[in-house]
Order: structure tokens, then sequence, then C-alpha cells
């Protein structure tokens, strides 16, 4: 493009120099010039917006290409179902709140524990039944496998 306009111009100046004999051919050589500028312009400009196109149309591609692929992580049978929570009338309040001045009830006893962690900080919280058979359940079968493993020569298989 910068060696046709060179170009032009050369043509623009050699025809001035002749058309100083005639003012109306330097008018129409130089309109000529421009419109042939102008031309070369446009065809740039045509290609630059082609250009411009198809990689506006590989973009939009690729984004549509994003935005329709499935979900992998979840086939269509192992899709996770709501976890039901019961109403609050549903709850049976059998947990009661130690202190006299406290009227809660809970349906749980891990919502009474955290009741009185929050409100009743002074009060211990008592280990459930479960707790302490959870503890005892553990201490014997713990005993259990050093005796297996002192008495045999076979390794320990863990739980």
């Amino acid at each position: 493009m910068i060696l046709a306009m060179n170009a032009l111009n050369a043509r623009m100046n050699l025809q001035q120099m002749v058309a100083m004999q005639h003012p109306e051919q330097l008018l129409i050589s130089q309109l000529t010039m421009q419109n042939e500028m102008l031309q070369q312009q446009v065809k740039t400009l045509l290609a630059e917006k082609e250009r411009l196109a198809k990689e506006l149309k590989a973009a939009e591609e690729k984004l549509q290409s994003i935005d329709v692929k499935p979900p992998t992580a979840l086939s269509e049978g192992s899709e996770k179902k709501k976890r039901h929570r019961r109403a609050a009338k549903e709850i049976t309040r059998e947990f009661r709140c130690p202190k006299s001045t406290c009227l809660k009830s809970y349906g749980s006893e891990g919502s009474l524990n955290q009741h009185i962690r929050l409100k009743h900080p002074e009060i211990e919280i008592p280990k459930s039944s479960n707790a302490q058979n959870k503890q005892t359940m553990l201490a014997a079968t713990t005993s259990e496998k050093r005796t297996e493993a002192e008495g045999s020569s076979e390794p320990v298989q863990k739980m």
C-alpha cells in the first residue's frame, strides 16, 4: 500500500508540472489520483474487515462449544437428591436443657450440646451414653488386637 501511494504521489508531481499549462487538467489529474488512493484504502479496509469477521466467527464458535458442553460430573442416574429436613412441628423434643431457668428442649443430643456451649458455657456438657459406648468399644478392640498380635506372628489388619 505504501509503495502504491508513493507511485501515485510521483505521478501526481509529474502531472502537476505538465498541467501547469492547463489548470483544468491539473484539477482532473489530482482528483483522479485522490480517487485511486481512496480505492486502495477501501480495498485494504475490506480485507481487514474480512479478517476480523473470520476471527469473530471463530471466537463465537469456541464460546458456543464451551457453553454447550454437558456437565460431566453427574450423570442422569447419579443426581444428588435433596436432603429431607423435618418441619419444626415434626420433631419430638426429648432432650431438655439442664438449667432450671431455661425451658428449651431439642430433638437431638447434638443440638442440646450446641445450645449449652453457646448459651450456658458455665455448664459442663455431660458425655452421652453413645460417646461412652464408643470409647469402651474402641478400647476393647484395641486390647483384643494387641493380644492377638502378641499371640500370633501374623500382622494385624486395620479396620
